[in-house]
C-alpha cells in the first residue's frame, strides 16, 4: 500500500507539472499572439499553447522586430516636415481715383441702303473620297538598355518574368514567398551575385531605379501594419541608395476563382492595398507608383483565366507582355 500511495503521488505530481507548464507556455503563447504575433495570418488558428515552440524553430519573427526596432531608433520614423514660412505683409498704398469725364453722345449716322445680292446658283458639291483609316502606332518602349542600372526586388511573380525574359541587363532579387517581412532575411540569387542578402547586393551596386514589386503574399496581414512594414522597408533601401529612383509596383490580381475563395486575394482588398501603396508614394519625392493589372484584368478586375495557369502567376508569354507594360510606363510616367 505505501508503494502504491508512493505511485500514485509521483504521478500526481507530474500531472501537476505538466499541467503548470501548459498553462503558463499557454499564457505566454497568448502575450506572443497579441504583441509580437498580432495580425499575422501564419499563427492564426495556431494553438497558443504551439506558439512558443514555433517560435523556437523559427525565430524570425522576433529577429525581424528586434532589426527593425534598432533601425527606427537610429532614423526618423517620419520625413522631415518643412516648416511653413508666413508670407510678406506687403504696405498697402491708397491709389487717388480719377472721377471719369463725362462724355457727350455721338450723332448716329444714318446707314446707307445696300443692295441686295443676285443669287446664283450653288454648283453641287463633288464627294471627296474617304480616307483609309491611319493604325494606330505602336506605344513607345523605354529602351532595355534604359533598365541596365535597375534592381527588381520581388515575390514568385517577379521571378517568373525574370525567367520568361529579362529587361536589358537589370538584375533580379527575387523568389517564392519573399514579402516586406522578411525580404532582408532572403538570399537570392542572379548573374552576377550568388546567395546574398539584400544589404549586400545594395551595398555592393548603384543602381539608377528599384523596382520593389511586394504585397501579393502578405496581402492577409493587418492593413496598418502592412503599409507601416512597406514604409519601413522603402526608408531603408532609399537610404542605401538615396540617388536611385525607388519604383513601387502595384499588387497584381488573380482571377476570379481565386479572388472569390480568398477573401484577402478580393479584388476590393487589393486595391485597398494599391491604394495604400499609392498613398505611400505620394508622401515621398523618390517613389514613383506604377500600376500594371490594366492589360491583364477583366472589366471587373479578375486577372483572364487564359493568362494563368494557377490564377496568379502569369504564363510566359504574358510575362513577356508585363515586362513591355514596365517599359511602355517608364517612357509616359
Amino acid at each position: 500500500m505505501p508503494k502504491r500511495k508512493k505511485k500514485r503521488s509521483n504521478a500526481l505530481t507530474c500531472m501537476t507539472a505538466i499541467l503548470v507548464t501548459a498553462i503558463l507556455l499557454t499564457g505566454l503563447g497568448l502575450t506572443l499572439r497579441h504583441t509580437l504575433l498580432k495580425g499575422l495570418p501564419q499563427y492564426e488558428g495556431v494553438p497558443s499553447l504551439s506558439l512558443p515552440f514555433l517560435l523556437l524553430q523559427d525565430s524570425g519573427p522576433l529577429r525581424q522586430a528586434r532589426e527593425r526596432a534598432a533601425w527606427e531608433a537610429a532614423h526618423s520614423a517620419s520625413p522631415a516636415t518643412v516648416p511653413e514660412t508666413p508670407a510678406p505683409t506687403v504696405p498697402v498704398q491708397e491709389i487717388p481715383v480719377t472721377p471719369a469725364p463725362t462724355l457727350e453722345p455721338s450723332p448716329i449716322p444714318t446707314p446707307e441702303p445696300t443692295p441686295e445680292p443676285t443669287l446664283e446658283p450653288t454648283p453641287e458639291p463633288t464627294p471627296e473620297p474617304t480616307p483609309e483609316p491611319t493604325p494606330e502606332p505602336a506605344p513607345a518602349l523605354a529602351e532595355e538598355s534604359f533598365f541596365d542600372h535597375t534592381l527588381f526586388i520581388g515575390d514568385s511573380k517577379v521571378d517568373e518574368m525574370r525567367k520568361a525574359v529579362r529587361i536589358g541587363q537589370a538584375q533580379y532579387f527575387c523568389d517564392t514567398n519573399y514579402s516586406v517581412y522578411n525580404v532582408f532575411d532572403k538570399l537570392a540569387t542572379d548573374r552576377v551575385f550568388t546567395d546574398a542578402s539584400l544589404d549586400w547586393v545594395l551595398s555592393h551596386w548603384d543602381y539608377d531605379q528599384i523596382y520593389i514589386a511586394l504585397g501579393y503574399n502578405e496581402c492577409g496581414y493587418p492593413y496598418q501594419g502592412l503599409m507601416s512594414q512597406f514604409d519601413y522597408v522603402l526608408r531603408r533601401v532609399h537610404e542605401s541608395q538615396p540617388q536611385a529612383r525607388i519604383i513601387l509596383h502595384a499588387v497584381m490580381h488573380a482571377n476570379r476563382y481565386v479572388s472569390n475563395a480568398y477573401d484577402y486575394y478580393s479584388v476590393e482588398n487589393l486595391e485597398k492595398v494599391n491604394s495604400g501603396l499609392r498613398e505611400l508614394a505620394d508622401a515621398y519625392d523618390w517613389i514613383w507608383f506604377v500600376d500594371c493589372n490594366a492589360p491583364f484584368c477583366d472589366e471587373e478586375g479578375y486577372l483572364y483565366d487564359y493568362m494563368s495557369m494557377d490564377g496568379e502567376h502569369l504564363l510566359p508569354e504574358y510575362s513577356i507582355l508585363w515586362a513591355e507594360e514596365i517599359r511602355r510606363q517608364a517612357v509616359t510616367g
